[in-house]
This record gives C-alpha cells, sequence and structure tokens, in this order.
C-alpha cells in the first residue's frame, strides 16, 4: 500500500494542516502542486502506473480526485496547472517509446475536456506547465531524436492544438523541467 502527504504551512516551519492519503496502490507518489484564485490546491502524481489528481479545499479536505491510464505500465505525470480548466502534463509509454502527454480537464475534474500526445523522437516527456492571462498553455519538457535529449517547449491554444515551439539542441542533452 503507498501513500502521500500534502502539508499547508502558515510560516516558514509550521505546519498547520496535513492531509496524507493511502490508497490500494503500492506506488503512490505526489509529483506537483499549484493553486487556483479560490485558494484550492491541485495535486497530481502517480499512483500504481496511474495519472492520479487531486482537488482540495483551503484546509486540505479533497474535494474531487481523477485518474487516467493510458492501459500500458508506465504513466507518469509530472506537472499541473489551472485557470478556467485543470491542465496535466506528463508521459505515456508508446510501444518501446514513451510520449508527451497533456490532459485538459474541466474545473471539477467531471470530464476530460481533451487531451493530446506530442511524439517528436524516440522518447518525448512533459515536465512543466503553465497559463498565461491570455489562456495559452506553456508545456516545458524534452524530445530525444535518438541521439540526444533536447530541450523542448510548446505553446498550446486552450483546445490543445499547437502554436508554436522551440527547442534547443547542443548536442549534450538538456531536459526542461520548469517553467
Amino acid at each position: 500500500m503507498g501513500s502521500f502527504s500534502v502539508s499547508l504551512y502558515a510560516a516558514p516551519k509550521k505546519m498547520i494542516v496535513l492531509s496524507s492519503h493511502t490508497y490500494d496502490a503500492a506506488d503512490d507518489r505526489g509529483k506537483a502542486v499549484t493553486t487556483d484564485t479560490d485558494d484550492n490546491i491541485f495535486v497530481t502524481g502517480l499512483s500504481d502506473d496511474k495519472y492520479f489528481s487531486i482537488k482540495y479545499n483551503k484546509n486540505l479536505i479533497s474535494i474531487q480526485t481523477t485518474n487516467y491510464y493510458s492501459g500500458i505500465s508506465g504513466d507518469n505525470p509530472h506537472g499541473i496547472a489551472v485557470s478556467n480548466n485543470i491542465i496535466v502534463v506528463g508521459e505515456v509509454p508508446n510501444g518501446a517509446d514513451q510520449d508527451w502527454f497533456i490532459s485538459k480537464y474541466s474545473p471539477d475534474f467531471q470530464g476530460v475536456f481533451s487531451s493530446a500526445v506530442f511524439n517528436g523522437g524516440q522518447y518525448d516527456g512533459a515536465n512543466a506547465v503553465t497559463i498565461d492571462n491570455l489562456n495559452n498553455i506553456f508545456v516545458a519538457g524534452y524530445t530525444n531524436d535518438g541521439a540526444t535529449d533536447n530541450f523542448y517547449t510548446l505553446k498550446y491554444d486552450m483546445d490543445l492544438s499547437v502554436l508554436a515551439s522551440a527547442i534547443r539542441d547542443s548536442g549534450n542533452d538538456e531536459v526542461a523541467n520548469a517553467i
């Protein structure tokens, strides 16, 4: 049985609320956290090879949960962002490779509005996500060209259509882990 904990601090080193979640899975890991304008807290992570995301209220009481499973062991979420919708990014297996994955959920996790897969090379992973004030979605991670990992950034609209992309390839391995 696995578990992870989420803590809320009011001042440096003064914990005021702790929420611990234990599921039937052997491997639970919180990977990313963000908040919305109503002070709700959103956590995404891994639960037994599935994307698992939780929405808490400001007192860390679980309000909604959702999960995603591609059907193949190896789903791995890395980032979450919130505006009018919830965006979760990571990677999913694709045969011997892995692809970058992005999902757009309703604000209450009751529906997946859309998802997109990016396959730019052998191994691709989305590690971080943010949403600007125009509701453009920026995702950073990496794509592998068969020789090295390359720093990769994509800009999506809210329909998850790619608007722009940028790659950094110095000939060495580069991976974007934050945005």
